[in-house]
């Protein structure tokens, strides 16, 4: 994808490591993952081998500040045709620009302060890991393909600048694929890539 925008040659991805450092990552929306999720979790922990990590313990407020920076940015550049019909959008990016027109600049400087001290935190956590699983939704895709969740589990690596690629080499009890989250940490996209090249064929 990069090569085509860019109209350069694909890059090459590094070999990684024999064994790969893989901790797993529940973070602080773990209570909102399905069964098929939570087995999914387990399954891959035990055959990556991988160990448990613990986020720092203030992340759940970073990400409360994380709403302020996306709704405050979403409302400056939400196109002045939609801000015209807001009665005719769906009712989260409806809500979203609404709460976005009431942050104060103020607010938005300190979250962003926050949100960077939050990504050098997470930087050190991949000083002991190659990449961290997670889940990437709380459950199985929906069967109708028209439903879409509030990305509870991949707004913190969204937020975190954090690469990530979606496996989705599980399934859950409708036959939908549980898709397995690899993370790196931000910066490292063809390392994140070659790692989840990696355990794909390793689960599969």
């Amino acid at each position: 994808m990069r090569a085509a925008l860019v109209q350069g040659a694909p890059a090459k991805l590094p070999k990684p490591r024999k064994k790969l450092r893989i901790g797993v990552a529940r973070t602080h929306v773990w209570s909102n993952a399905l069964p098929e999720t939570v087995k999914m979790i387990d399954e891959a922990q035990k055959a990556l081998d991988a160990v448990d990590v613990e986020l720092p313990a203030y992340i759940p407020d970073a990400m409360a500040k994380f709403a302020y920076v996306t709704r405050y940015e979403g409302v400056r550049t939400t196109d002045k045709h939609v801000m015209e019909r807001l009665d005719e959008i769906n009712p989260w990016s409806r809500d979203g620009i609404i709460a976005g027109q009431k942050v104060t600049r103020a607010e938005f400087d300190a979250a962003t302060q926050s949100s960077e001290a939050a990504r050098r935190v997470i930087d050190g956590v991949f000083e002991d890991y190659d990449v961290l699983i997670t889940p990437a939704a709380t459950g199985e895709a929906p069967a109708d393909l028209t439903l879409i969740e509030g990305g509870s589990f991949n707004s913190l690596w969204t937020h975190m600048y954090a690469p990530c690629v979606t496996l989705p080499l599980f399934k859950g009890p409708n036959g939908m694929p549980v898709g397995l989250q690899v993370v790196g940490k931000r910066g490292c996209d063809a390392a994140t890539l070659a790692a989840a090249l990696w355990i794909d064929a390793k689960l599969k």
